[in-house]
C-alpha cells in the first residue's frame, strides 16, 4: 500500500487539546476511591490521565471505571496507525490488496487518503495525544 501525500496531519504534533474545564480532577473522599483512581492510573496510565483531562464529564469516582472503559477504544503510536487499524478491521485491506493485484495496477497509484480517512474517523472518535501515543477515545 503506497503512502504518498498520507503523511502530513498525521505525524505532526497537533494542537494541545482543551483540558476539561468545568470539573478539575476528581477528588477522593475514601482510601478507596483514591486506590481506585490509582489502580486506573496505573493500569491505564496515559490513556487514563488523557480521559481525566479532556473526555471525563464529571462522573463520581464509583462510576470513573465503568465510563473510562466504555468510552476507551485503543491507544496508537499514532494517528496513522489507528487508521490502519480501523482500515484493517473494516477489510478495506483485503479488498484493496485484491484489486491491485486482480487489476494489475503497479504499486504506488493506489493509496488511502489518510487525511481524508482522519476527518471522518474523527467524527466518531475523540483522538488525543499524551504521554508520546494516540488515545482514542469514542465520542
Amino acid at each position: 500500500m503506497s503512502s504518498a501525500n498520507n503523511h502530513l496531519p498525521l505525524h505532526e504534533p497537533q494542537p494541545e487539546q482543551p483540558k476539561t474545564p468545568e470539573h478539575g480532577a476528581p477528588e477522593p473522599t475514601t482510601r478507596l476511591e483514591r486506590r481506585t483512581l490509582e489502580l486506573l492510573e496505573e493500569t491505564h496510565g496515559d490513556a487514563f490521565r488523557a480521559y481525566l483531562d479532556h473526555v471525563w464529564n464529571g462522573a463520581t469516582i464509583g462510576e470513573i471505571e465503568s465510563e473510562f472503559t466504555n468510552l476507551y477504544w485503543a491507544s496508537y503510536p499514532d494517528r496513522k496507525a489507528f487508521i490502519d487499524s480501523v482500515i484493517d478491521g473494516l477489510g478495506w485491506k483485503d479488498g484493496y490488496d485484491d484489486l491491485v493485484e486482480r487489476s494489475g495496477i503497479p504499486p504506488g497509484c493506489l493509496y488511502w487518503n489518510y487525511p481524508l480517512l482522519l476527518a471522518r474517523v474523527q467524527e466518531d472518535y475523540e483522538l488525543l495525544d499524551e504521554g508520546g501515543n494516540v488515545h482514542v477515545f469514542l465520542k
